[in-house]
């Protein structure tokens, strides 16, 4: 373990190996909050002839507002009708009627991990939220949109004939990249999906059917 940092001069007190990420602190010597001294992307301290090797972060403080206002939100989730009219996807998308009230931050039922549950593609097309007008809703959908597909917290797989893609619905999205046929090549793949639970809320409130019937195993 190293000291905090070449240049800090105030560590905790009896911890001199601790750096804090405090936006107090950057306040007070470059009068604005920020969330560090430099937010480029960087690996730490590499001007060192041995830059480090690991660095550990802990959470402390962090923002509680917004996620206290979207633990409480319910989104409605259905399929659009993006299918050509008369065809048989559109057919059945009509007849199964699936639509659902979903928690905005649903709590994984293994793990008790909270995450956003706000699936751009089934809840574009409805643009609802309970409570909340056409318009106030799609405000607030833009922004939740926006932080869960942020690219610093995407990973991007690598296909190779055999390759098998494990992924849990309960805190991911996922997305099919939309050039990945403009060579002209064909591309199969084969999915199969686990049954799964009715989301839960962070007050413990359940999912609520609207229409269309659960989706159960053999």
């Amino acid at each position: 373990m190293t000291p905090a940092h070449p240049h800090e001069e105030n560590p905790p007190e009896g911890f001199p190996e601790i750096l804090p990420i405090d936006s107090r602190r950057y306040e007070t010597n470059l009068g604005r909050k920020r969330t560090s001294y430099d937010n480029s992307w960087h690996t730490d301290v590499t001007a060192l002839v041995n830059p480090p090797a690991a660095s550990i972060l802990r959470a402390h403080i962090l923002p509680a507002e917004l996620r206290a206002f979207v633990d409480k939100l319910d989104i409605k989730h259905q399929f659009s009708l993006s299918a050509a009219a008369g065809s048989q996807r559109e057919r059945k998308i009509r007849e199964a009627n699936l639509v659902a009230y979903h928690p905005a931050v649903r709590v994984h039922a293994v793990t008790g991990e909270r995450a956003l549950f706000v699936s751009p593609g089934f809840t574009r097309g409805a643009r609802e939220i309970r409570g909340f007008s056409p318009t106030q809703s799609e405000r607030i959908l833009n922004l939740l949109w926006e932080e869960a597909t942020r690219t610093e917290y995407t990973v991007r797989f690598r296909w190779a004939p055999g390759s098998v893609a494990f992924w849990d619905n309960r805190a991911t999205s996922h997305l099919a990249i939309s050039d990945a046929g403009h060579l002209g090549y064909d591309r199969v793949l084969y999915r199969v999906t686990l049954e799964g639970d009715i989301p839960k809320g962070a007050d413990g409130r359940e999912s609520v059917r609207v229409s269309g019937e659960p989706f159960y195993g053999s």
